[in-house]
C-alpha cells in the first residue's frame, strides 16, 4: 500500500500523482466521454516536503484529467501559501477558485464533514461558518 503521511513528512504531490495514475484512469471508469465529476479532496498541513511539487501535480489534474482539487488545511501551522497553489478552479472554463476551507484539528474536520461533502457532491460553494472557509 502507498503511504503518503509517516508523521514528519508530508507527501502531497506523491499522493495527488497516485490519484493521477491510480484513480483518473479508464481502468477505474473514467473516460473523456463520461461527465462524472472528478473531485480530490486534499486534506493536508501544507507543508508538502516529500516528492514532486504538488502545484505541479494538481495543475496536471485540472488540465490533463478535468479534476478539481479541494483543499483543506489542518493544523494551526498550515502553510496556506501552498494551499491556494494546489486549489484549482471549478468547471472547465470556469475562472472561479475553489474555496480554501481550514480548520485547527482532526476533531474539528469531523464537525465540518458534512459541508464538505456537500461541496465536493454538489460544486457549491461552502456555507456556514465565515472563520474556517477562506
Amino acid at each position: 500500500a502507498e503511504q503518503f503521511y509517516t508523521g514528519d513528512l508530508t507527501a502531497t504531490g506523491p499522493a495527488l500523482r497516485y490519484c493521477y495514475n491510480n484513480i483518473f484512469t479508464e481502468s477505474a471508469g473514467m473516460t473523456a466521454s463520461n461527465n462524472t465529476m472528478r473531485r480530490v479532496l486534499l486534506i493536508t498541513d501544507g507543508r508538502s516536503n516529500r516528492g514532486e511539487p504538488p502545484q505541479k501535480v494538481a495543475q496536471d489534474l485540472k488540465f490533463d484529467k478535468r479534476v478539481e482539487v479541494f483543499p483543506v488545511g489542518v493544523g494551526n501551522n498550515v502553510n496556506l501559501q501552498e494551499l491556494h497553489s494546489v486549489r484549482t478552479t471549478i468547471g472547465d472554463y470556469n475562472t472561479r477558485l475553489i474555496p480554501l476551507m481550514l480548520v485547527s484539528d482532526f476533531t474539528s474536520f469531523a464537525f465540518i464533514v458534512d459541508a464538505v461533502k456537500q461541496e465536493v457532491q454538489d460544486g457549491r460553494n461552502f456555507c456556514g461558518n465565515p472563520s474556517i472557509f477562506k
